[in-house]
Order: structure tokens, then C-alpha cells, then sequence
């Protein structure tokens, strides 16, 4: 599990990450019964599966742990934009050593209900690369999402996601899943922190797994 100045709780997986931050959710993070804390510190958090990953960088960050994952949500433009990152621990039934494989595998974590015609003009992207350990698959996935509550009929949410799936190179049972979401109103005019959730994947490090 990861170390750090963070809570757990006990709650559930991604999908739910679609609904969970409504934009004006975002400005409740530091009241009296937010399970987020404030990120007062960079430092790597430790996994004892064997990785690392740091904070994104900038201000008003919030992290928690929840389940096997470590969210971080930014505190920005509440009504119109969110951004929010998170690392989750992977322990594979078996050991992947094909890189097919692997995509598939990834390509069914994320795959999203397109029959419920919530979502719509899906578009994504899957591909290897062998940084930063051998067996990865970098993906972006974007679409809208025409379901959100207490917006009007002609409004919708544009999601845009980026993330990272690796397999530790000494363990290849063991992954971790890093990614971040930026969810915008559709129509307004937002600042993008991009680069806050791309410096999020690139601070993904391996070391020696501790089991």
C-alpha cells in the first residue's frame, strides 16, 4: 500500500470517477467532512509493490487513498473545470509477456458504455513503449458525457483523459495504472493543467518490491 499523509476509506473503482466530482462538488474539498487532505508535501509516496509517484506539482492539490488507489484532485475553476489524477496498484491473475496481451487487457479496463448513449464521439488511442520500465502502454481516451445532472438539455461535459499502464519489471504480475481526467463545461472558456497531470505520469518510478 502506499505511505504518506493521506486517509483510507473504503469505497469503489473508475467508472464511479465520472460522477463523483460534479463541478460544484469541488469547492466542498477542505470542509469538515472532506475525506481530501491538502498536499503539504512533494515527496514520492512509496508503494510496497514496488513503485513510486509524486504529487502533480501547482497548488491546491487534494489526496486521499481510497481502496488500492491514490487520488489527487485540484481545487480550480469549480463551476467549469476539473482536473484530478490517480495511481492504482494492479495485481494481475497471470503474468503478461505479450504486448497484444497487454493492450487488450488495458482496452478492457477502460472500455465505456457507449450502448447507454450517455457518452458520445468516444476517441482513443493505445501504444506501447518501453519507458518507464519495459512492458507499458501509454493510452488517451476523450469523449462526452451527456449525462451529468442540473446542467441543460444543450450543455454537456468534455472529458479528456491520458494515462500510463506498466508492468514492474521485475514482477510481472504486479502493474500500476497512472492517469489523470479533465472534465471542462462545454462552451466555456477554461485554463487547462495538462501539465500538472503529464508531470503526474512522469514522476512514475520502480524499485524493489516488498512483499
Amino acid at each position: 500500500m502506499f505511505t504518506g499523509r493521506v486517509l483510507q476509506n473504503s469505497a469503489k473503482i473508475l467508472l464511479l470517477f465520472f460522477t463523483l466530482f460534479i463541478f460544484s462538488g469541488c469547492s466542498s474539498i477542505s470542509s469538515k467532512n472532506s475525506r481530501y487532505y491538502p498536499v503539504k508535501q512533494h515527496t514520492p509516496r512509496q508503494n510496497s509493490l514496488g513503485f513510486s509517484v509524486s504529487p502533480p506539482p501547482g497548488d491546491n492539490w487534494h489526496e486521499k487513498l481510497k481502496d488500492n488507489s491514490l487520488i489527487y484532485l485540484k481545487k480550480a475553476q469549480p463551476n467549469t473545470y476539473a482536473i484530478y489524477t490517480q495511481a492504482t496498484e494492479i495485481i494481475l491473475d497471470h503474468p503478461i509477456s505479450e504486448e497484444k496481451e497487454l493492450v487488450e487487457y488495458i482496452m478492457k479496463r477502460k472500455n465505456i458504455d457507449m450502448a447507454s448513449g450517455r457518452y458520445k464521439n468516444y476517441r482513443s488511442q493505445y501504444h506501447t513503449q518501453k519507458s518507464p520500465s519495459q512492458q507499458c502502454v501509454h493510452y488517451n481516451n476523450n469523449f462526452e458525457d451527456h449525462g451529468m445532472k442540473n446542467l441543460n438539455q444543450a450543455t454537456f461535459v468534455i472529458v479528456k483523459s491520458s494515462g500510463v499502464f506498466c508492468l514492474h519489471p521485475d514482477t510481472p504480475d504486479v502493474g500500476i495504472d497512472l492517469y489523470y481526467f479533465e472534465k471542462s463545461l462545454s462552451g466555456a472558456e477554461v485554463t487547462s493543467y495538462k501539465n500538472e497531470g503529464e508531470q503526474f505520469l512522469s514522476s512514475l518510478n520502480f524499485n524493489t518490491v516488498r512483499l
